[in-house]
């Protein structure tokens, strides 16, 4: 969950293709943190193990389970075709030429497979990466900006103490900062989050407060 939860992720949700898709884990736990599946690819696997009759095309199309960013079969080697020495680059020609081939999906097959996946990620995290940036870069000049406040909140002149009372200024301006965060009066980050004294009178006042009335 910590690496899913952050908006700035992109949820890549394996599911087999071959079970009722809605009762997948992968998606079940990308929900908790994506609910509209605005950030979540999905990838179904087992797509030439399904019953004799049944197929993903409508999961595809987004008509089963609908994701912003889309579903995309893929065929993996078995563990028959992996003893018997089968590499990769075979594997991606015979995923190929099944999607191909397929009545069912060869009208698809040009979203299908592992090599689709791979350009289909690259330009989603791209897009993911200019959508985000504003907003991380924003975040870093704050944090900057509050780091730098603080350091010259700290700074004392050499020639005016000695190095003991220049540590002992540092440790009371500390003590001070923390007694303001205890209190309740610190402010830094509070338009995220309530820390310290304000996270304890909210919960003290606000929490305890409706769960004894």
């Amino acid at each position: 969950m910590q690496y899913i939860a952050p908006q700035s992720a992109i949820i890549m949700a394996i599911c087999p293709a071959n079970v009722d898709i809605a009762n997948a884990d992968a998606l079940n736990i990308a929900r908790r943190v994506d609910p509209m599946g605005e950030r979540t690819v999905g990838v179904l696997t087992k797509t030439d193990l399904m019953d004799e009759g049944t197929n993903c095309v409508e999961i595809i199309r987004g008509n089963v389970y609908p994701l912003k960013l889309g579903f995309t079969p893929v065929v993996c080697r078995s563990q028959k075709d992996i003893l018997e020495g089968k590499n990769i680059h075979n594997s991606l020609r015979d995923e190929i030429e099944y999607f191909k081939k397929s009545d069912c999906y060869g009208p698809l097959s040009n979203m299908c497979g592992i090599s689709y996946l791979c350009r289909n990620l690259n330009q989603n995290i791209i897009k993911h990466i200019k959508k985000c940036l504003p907003v991380i870069r924003s975040k870093i000049t704050s944090l900057l900006f509050q780091k730098e406040k603080e350091l010259r909140t700290l700074e004392i002149s050499k020639g005016d103490c000695d190095m003991q009372q220049l540590i002992l200024n540092i440790i009371a301006k500390y003590s001070k900062l923390y007694e303001e965060f205890v209190e309740g009066k610190f402010v830094k980050d509070t338009a995220y989050e309530l820390k310290g004294g304000s996270r304890l009178n909210y919960i003290f006042y606000d929490v305890y407060t409706k769960a004894i009335s």
